[in-house]
């Protein structure tokens, strides 16, 4: 009989609970309300939910919101983009893949209350900014349409039909949304430049405005007046400004120019008081809309996160790892602080009473909803997928895109998750799981709330809706068959890795090992109180390039549990 190797499951509660999320998507819920209100008055379908950049959407989302509907928009939807919904439309740009030099990008349509696809226009660049609608027109911009070229346009799009109208070419990528004033296309462009363009014909209205240095985020426009947030030298060599600009008849004014003190800015949000935006070192200033003078300086708890939220009363800042904090916006006293928002990635956004903030995990990305008035956590839904894209807010459905080109819309309210059932051994607190509890039988289990098995050739497959895949593997490197040399010699990495099904699933050694065994030779249980496992290896398949089998039985915090044989490739070291 082949000797066994007993050993340790190195996990935390965290780490298995984001594992689990990032499997499995509720389960969807009736679409839209079709007699919703359409949108009107202060909320525009561009970057922000509005002109002004405040982060304020529209609409309630209740407790655990049901994922509406999801598409593959492309390959990645990323910073700083985001959707919009205006028509019943939700329109999104993407990049697509073709060369190692990623230059091709789409702007897509789908029906809002069903995700069905209603159009789709290739671009000679990818599309990182978010898209605008005005006027049964989209407007959208593009990355480089060659490698190095620097060399992006701006596109304009029949709404309804996707008929392209005109394009404008730029000497420079285009990353922030465009506004749209009295039938005239404000667009930002890394060479610099604010350009001013005919909604109608596509052609230069007026000289652009040289900001000295790349406009690499959206200009915010209120009234007669643009504000744009740029940095002073390009890779940030010296301080970032905000610039004031009048829009005249027939060209751009200088008003102001104000100096931070750190480089990379945010994006700037104008309310009727005060300009306010942020820059990289943490530092939220409020300056004064007509001298440009600072009206107050506050602190954030760390390097902010793409956007600041304007709502009302109160300035919302996010840092990318250090959490969320709330501003007074008449002197910027400190609201609140919530903690617990480490990987921040993409701009938050604000609805009746709730801030939505998106962040990535181990595995994926999801949106947490904190109280706005008091900074507690509501609820938290997550997916598979990492983000960079910022959060849209429309009607009551929450717009949310990953770098797997998903987009998610969320809204109504999941049906409550079933209660798992009994697991084949002891999941009683306290209890120790030992050898003999350990199933025979095929890998299976209850996690987070659906079933899944173990299928032919390590991989996991799901019972319940979707193709979501998983595997079991040994090393870092599933299926690399190549062990990582950090690995001490005769030890291994066992893992399951529950995920979507891509061309690189199974090959970036970013994925998290669910478990660590030890070397050959050591024998222990794992007896902590959460999880408890007990893991077992036949040693004989240590082979290089062999197949390695075992045993295991996991219990889970939320009453979920993974236990059975398994049989996974063993790696070549």
């Amino acid at each position: 009989m082949p000797r066994r190797l007993a050993a340790a499951c190195a996990l935390g509660a965290g780490t298995l609970a984001a594992l689990a999320a990032a499997l499995l998507r509720p389960t969807p819920a009736a679409g839209l309300d079709r007699d919703s209100p359409k949108h009107g008055g202060t909320l525009e379908a561009t970057f922000r939910g509005g002109y002004a950049r405040l982060g304020v959407g529209k609409g309630h989302l209740a407790a655990r919101p049901a994922t509406l509907w999801d598409v593959r928009a492309g390959d990645e939807i990323g910073f700083p983009g985001q959707a919009v919904m205006a028509l019943d439309y939700v329109f999104v740009g993407a990049r697509t893949a073709d060369t190692a030099h990623r230059t091709n990008g789409t702007v897509r349509a789908y029906d809002a209350h069903t995700g069905k696809e209603l159009w789709s226009r290739a671009t000679t660049g990818a599309v990182w900014t978010s898209p605008t609608y005005d006027d049964g027109r989209v407007y959208a911009g593009t990355d480089e349409t060659r490698a190095g070229a620097g060399d992006g346009e701006l596109y304009a799009f029949n709404a309804r039909s996707g008929a392209e109208l005109w394009r404008f070419p730029t000497k420079g990528k285009i990353w922030g949304a465009a506004c749209v004033r009295k039938g005239t296309v404000l667009a930002p462009s890394s060479d610099h430049h604010l350009y001013a363009v005919s909604a109608d014909s596509g052609r230069e209205a007026w000289a652009p405005f040289d900001a000295g240095s790349e406009i690499l985020l959206s200009p915010a426009c209120a009234g007669d007046r643009v504000y744009l947030a740029v940095d002073a030298k390009a890779g940030g060599a010296a301080p970032s400004k905000v610039i004031a600009l009048d829009v005249k008849k027939k060209g751009f004014v200088h008003r102001w120019t104000y100096e931070l003190g750190g480089a990379l800015p945010v994006g700037v949000a104008v309310t009727e008081t005060a300009v306010v935006t942020a820059d990289f070192s943490g530092a939220v200033v409020a300056l004064d809309p007509k001298k440009g003078t600072v009206r107050w300086r506050a602190s954030a708890p760390g390097p902010v996160a793409d956007a600041l939220v304007a709502a009302g009363s109160a300035i919302f800042a996010c840092a990318a790892k250090e959490g969320c904090r709330a501003f007074d916006s008449a002197d910027g006293h400190t609201l609140w602080t919530y903690a617990g928002a480490g990987g921040v990635r993409g701009a938050p956004v604000f609805g009746d009473g709730i801030l939505y903030v998106p962040r990535n995990g181990a595995t994926g990305s999801e949106v947490f909803a904190l109280d706005a008035t008091r900074g507690d956590l509501l609820w938290t839904v997550s997916v598979p997928g990492t983000t960079r894209s910022s959060l849209g807010l429309f009607d009551g459905v929450l717009l949310h895109g990953t770098e797997t080109g998903v987009l998610y819309a969320f809204g109504g309210e999941a049906p409550p998750e079933p209660d798992a059932p009994p697991a084949p051994f002891s999941c009683a607190p306290g209890e120790r799981l030992l050898r003999d509890d350990v199933p025979r039988g095929a890998l299976a289990g209850f996690v987070h709330g659906h079933h899944w098995e173990l299928a032919d050739g390590a991989a996991v497959r799901k019972r319940e809706r979707g193709e979501w895949r998983g595997v079991l593997f040994l090393s870092d490197r599933p299926y690399a068959r190549a062990c990582d040399p950090a690995v001490p010699a005769g030890a291994t990495i066992l893992g399951l890795l529950l995920s979507e099904p891509s061309a690189d699933t199974f090959s970036r050694p970013s994925e998290v090992p669910l478990v660590t065994v030890a070397a050959p030779g050591e024998s222990y249980e794992h007896t902590l109180d959460a999880p408890r496992a007990w893991i077992e290896v036949d040693e004989a398949g240590y082979a290089p390039g062999g197949t390695v089998r075992g045993r295991m039985a996991v219990c889970l915090e939320d009453g979920g549990w993974i236990g059975g044989e398994f049989s996974v490739p063993g790696c070549a070291k």
